[in-house]
């Protein structure tokens, strides 16, 4: 009997947004799954009011290009970041945090996921049997596009509580943005440059594509042999799902609303 791969991906869907509604869910869910102290620490955080921005975009959406621009131009901000669900944000946003969210179109997010997991050595996952998941690209495109679309339809409905802006604002004005976020956070960034910026997005992806020369697929840096295989994800995983076409829709609302270089 073939395996009812979306009916597989709806339940895992379910019981993970139902474990993960709350903080105290969501540490058990990284406890028993991953390795999470740091994530912990910084939910802990979080919780405590002891964080000054939270960069809180889904997964493969620019976070980690945020982060180190924000951790390299403002080193004594404190931080939270790639904590990856919606829970983290209600903290944040209770506890008077501002939050800063790059996106992305699905294609864009979900293809460069599954490519990650499919393709990537480390074990983000302590069991086996959860790990195998990762091996099978129709199980993770139907959990990755509902993934996708309950994390964006939760930021389309907070969109007023939150700074969203498209991930390629980060390379177009990058100055402004961070300008945005000093003032945030209560600190001068006036003194802000596009030198300063461009010589940090020079220093990230050196550091990228000495990765990409050993994980082409997996790695941050584009390359034609990851445009070919994402090209492929999309047409044969993505097109077909009937909550694709809700996800593109979702991400065109963001966009409406999203800040932008002339704002």
């Amino acid at each position: 009997m073939p395996i009812n791969y979306r009916l597989m991906g709806a339940a895992l869907t379910i019981v993970k947004q139902a474990t993960c509604a709350t903080p105290s869910g969501y540490r058990t869910y990284l406890r028993l799954l991953k390795n999470p102290k740091t994530t912990i620490d910084m939910l802990q955080a979080l919780q405590n009011g002891t964080i000054d921005i939270f960069a809180a975009g889904f997964s493969r959406e620019g976070n980690t290009y945020l982060t180190w621009l924000i951790q390299n131009i403002f080193p004594n901000l404190s931080l939270a970041h790639h904590l990856h669900n919606t829970v983290s944000i209600k903290v944040a946003l209770k506890q008077g945090v501002p939050v800063f969210v790059p996106f992305r179109k699905p294609v864009d997010s979900i293809s460069s996921l599954m490519l990650k997991n499919m393709h990537s050595d480390k074990n983000y996952y302590r069991f086996k049997s959860v790990r195998k998941i990762h091996n099978n690209p129709s199980l993770l495109a139907d959990l990755y596009i509902r993934e996708y679309r309950h994390y964006h339809q939760f930021l389309l409905g907070m969109k007023d509580s939150l700074t969203l802006f498209k991930s390629e604002s980060l390379f177009e004005a990058p100055v402004e943005i961070l300008r945005i976020i000093a003032a945030a956070a209560g600190i001068d960034g006036s003194y802000l440059s596009l030198d300063q910026c461009k010589d940090l997005t020079n220093a990230y992806f050196s550091k990228k594509r000495k990765q990409g020369l050993s994980r082409p697929l997996s790695g941050g840096i584009p390359t034609k042999e990851k445009a070919d295989e994402k090209k492929e994800i999309e047409e044969r995983y993505l097109k077909p799902h009937p909550f694709y076409c809700d996800c593109c829709k979702i991400a065109a609302k963001l966009d409406e609303g999203a800040w932008r270089v002339s704002d």
